[in-house]
């Protein structure tokens, strides 16, 4: 059985290549340091192996110089490695090559294996805007063939759209993502958080346990989606996230499907469509909005907008996913980012 600790298999493994003086001369500019890389989000890897332990991230591809680099690395090392995960690092390579209009190597298989996250888009571009009761039906079972390979920002992005043609009638897990008030179990997963935080030998476990127990008593005065984005901040934090549960699997619900899917009152601000972000704020009919504009739209709306903007895996997403989280155009706008590049 291959192990992944303690093999060489990319420039982060490699100690030569990290003290290589050529290497250094990159480094705080297209090479970022090791620490930062716990940073990034999952697409800014061509390879992730998931499983009992904890998720490996592998071949990072967070700008044309690494994608080179990484490139040169799985070629020289690929021979060494199983089937499965030469597939799915190639695929993964592969698409960094065409984002980044690089040539593609030989050597790279473009061949998509289950384990690559699916795009959004590909499940969300039916022709259905009616509520057609068929079409719901099969909208549903589609969606969740795919759900777990999501993040969850994307799971409520896609769940949301399909409630529009009431889709989610047909998909538990879907219903858990949609924005429809607070999930009247919350308080029990509240309290399945804290006592693993509080079971950590972890000197922040006092802080979290406090984070999370200040958080909820501050929920009536949150939105949904605005509490969603400050517990999976905390989950981040408590290292929780390798024990959220994938489909039917055990572990603890991510902190959008702990915190959505209530069955009360629908959210008084019904999605819209939106304009592009001018200058990193939203947008309608291509001019730049007010704070005081951009505060009334929900988080929903925001994340719905940046998620057309900043489509995930584009050069677009890369790029916007560096810059520091914008607080200049309100609560609701920074809430949208931090969920939809920080989560």
């Amino acid at each position: 059985m291959f192990k992944v600790a303690g093999a060489i298999i990319d420039c982060y493994d490699d100690p030569k290549f990290m003290v290589n003086f050529e290497a250094h001369k990159y480094l705080g500019k297209e090479l970022l340091p090791p620490e930062d890389l716990d940073k990034l989000a999952d697409n800014q890897f061509a390879l992730k192996i998931t499983g009992s332990g904890p998720t490996v991230r592998r071949y990072p591809v967070y700008n044309q110089w690494i994608t080179k680099v990484s490139c040169a690395y799985f070629l020289d090392k690929k021979d060494g490695l199983p089937a499965e995960m030469i597939k799915a690092a190639s695929y993964g390579l592969v698409n960094a090559c065409k984002r980044y209009q690089l040539g593609i190597p030989t050597g790279l298989e473009a061949e998509k294996v289950g384990s690559i996250t699916t795009s959004l888009n590909k499940v969300a571009s039916y022709p259905a805007i009616k509520a057609d009761d068929e079409l719901a039906k099969a909208l549903a079972k589609k969606a969740e063939a795919v759900l777990y390979k999501m993040t969850p920002v994307d799971r409520v992005l896609l769940a949301n759209e399909l409630h529009k043609v009431a889709a989610t009638q047909y998909s538990e897990a879907l219903s858990e993502y949609v924005v429809d008030g607070y999930n009247p179990n919350l308080a029990k997963e509240i309290q399945s958080r804290l006592i693993l935080i509080k079971s950590a030998s972890d000197q922040n476990t006092a802080y979290l346990a406090s984070a999370v127990e200040r958080l909820l008593a501050d929920k009536d005065t949150m939105h949904p989606l605005e509490f969603a984005t400050a517990l999976s901040d905390i989950d981040k934090q408590a290292g929780l996230k390798d024990r959220y549960k994938k489909g039917a699997g055990g572990g603890i619900k991510d902190a959008f499907s702990a915190t959505l899917g209530g069955k009360g009152a629908k959210d008084k601000d019904v999605p819209m469509e939106h304009g592009s972000p001018v200058n990193g704020a939203p947008a309608e009919a291509g001019e730049p909005v007010t704070k005081e504009a951009s505060e009334k739209m929900t988080v929903l709306e925001h994340l719905t907008s940046l998620s057309k903007t900043y489509p995930r895996n584009s050069g677009e997403f890369v790029k916007a996913a560096s810059w520091p989280v914008p607080t200049e155009y309100g609560k609701t706008y920074t809430s949208a980012w931090k969920a939809y590049f920080k989560s």
